[in-house]
């Protein structure tokens, strides 16, 4: 998540390098190439069977370490609620940690089928510590695929900008898939840190690369932080000069990608993914770089996961700039255009402009439907007295003592 210091589901014959286009004038970071590791293939796959092949309605067994020991496929369709699958989820957890425990007994003798099978998946690595370690590390992802294609025909609304923004700061464009492990490109989309939009900006993040605060929060403008998005790409490769650890440092910080390469001794991010135990490197951060070049991937052979797919096609915008402070309701009767459709175009806009309790900043960017062609006109012929020169300020803070016996 763009947070740079924040706190998110077959295998097949694949090149080992990704090579990028090179953008006019950017030629050292759009044109190079983005590592793909030959041990890290096992991973890419397993998030590549996550984004194209299971469903919600399935989940998929595994080591959280080693993706490509996948235990068991599950089927979660006939449990309708949240609280039912968790349920599923944690059972079968229970019982492949059970299976392992025995194994790491050391007692080979009258070994069952499913003993048998999850001893095979193990077969050629250190015996029973690595079962004993295993046990602890049994783990439940439920699928994603029906979400990534719901997000991948959103895509089409933004994807021309999205690489448009990252060719422009020579950031490499197939890159542009990151909303996909992010957000599923849902621009509502929030997590449970406070990371917002598309690109899962935190408002600390944020604040360094768009505008937030009380009236704005332009991490909800798929535009805006497609822009901050990329620039943040570029900031990250600048401090750490690879890709992959910068893409891993859009989710784990620059600063952490420092101190796993100081743990380490080394900037390779296949040893990083294997030996890293830092304590804030967690799934997530672990499976950043793979889970991003997976979805890449189905993204880029898409109608081979899915079939024929109708995407949405490019939004069709006209943009101006707010001349003065403005109240909403003054926008709506000037432009002539419902609150909502003033509210869709412009998700950046708090509720509070909505409600009356702040204004439309002087010099936004407003994004309306093309149709609307004399904005500008419109908006020069409104009176002095709807045109306010600043923000209505923040109410004081109210604080009270609490004295004894009160509740």
């Amino acid at each position: 998540m763009g947070s740079s210091g924040h706190a998110r589901p077959w295998l097949l014959a694949l090149p080992m390098v990704l090579g990028v286009v090179a953008a006019p004038g950017n030629g050292l970071l759009a044109s190079e190439a983005l590592p793909r590791p030959a041990g890290l293939e096992p991973d890419i796959g397993f998030w590549r069977k996550i984004f194209g092949e299971v469903s919600t309605d399935e989940a998929l067994v595994h080591d959280n370490r080693y993706l490509g020991i996948v235990y068991e496929k599950l089927d979660l369709s006939d449990l309708q609620s949240d609280g039912a699958r968790q349920r599923a989820m944690d059972a079968a957890k229970a019982r492949y940690s059970k299976i392992l425990r025995q194994l790491a007994a050391g007692n080979r003798s009258n070994l069952g089928k499913e003993e048998r099978r999850v001893l095979a998946l193990w077969a050629g690595r250190p015996g029973n510590g690595t079962l004993r370690a295993a046990a602890d590390r049994v783990r439940v992802q439920q699928g994603l695929s029906d979400r990534f294609l719901e997000g991948f025909v959103r895509s089409g609304r933004w994807e021309d900008h999205i690489r448009d923004s990252l060719r422009e700061v020579g950031v490499p464009e197939m890159l542009a898939a990151l909303p996909h492990v992010e957000s599923s490109f849902n621009p509502e989309a929030r997590s449970y840190v406070g990371a917002a939009g598309l690109w899962q900006f935190t408002a600390g993040t944020g604040r360094r690369f768009m505008r937030i605060d009380s009236a704005v929060d332009e991490r909800r403008d798929p535009y805006r932080s497609s822009e901050a998005a990329a620039r943040l790409l570029k900031a990250n490769y600048g401090e750490l000069d690879s890709w992959p650890l910068a893409v891993t440092a859009y989710n784990h910080g620059t600063g952490g990608m420092r101190r796993a390469i100081r743990a380490t001794g080394t900037d390779n991010i296949e040893t990083i993914v294997r030996n890293y135990d830092g304590p804030a490197f967690g799934f997530a951060s672990r499976n950043f770089y793979v889970s991003f070049l997976a979805a890449e991937e189905v993204e880029r052979n898409a109608e081979q996961y899915f079939g024929p797919i109708r995407r949405d096609p490019p939004e069709k915008l006209t943009t101006i700039q707010v001349p003065a402070y403005l109240s909403a309701s003054t926008l709506e009767q000037t432009l002539g255009l419902p609150r909502e459709t003033l509210q869709a175009y412009n998700p950046s806009l708090l509720p509070a402009i909505w409600l009356g309790k702040k204004y439309v900043p002087q010099g936004y960017t407003l994004r309306l439907p093309d149709s609307v062609s004399d904005a500008h006109e419109r908006l020069a012929e409104i009176p002095g007295n709807e045109r306010r020169t600043a923000q209505i300020s923040d109410p004081k803070p109210r604080t009270h003592r609490v004295r004894s016996g009160e509740t």
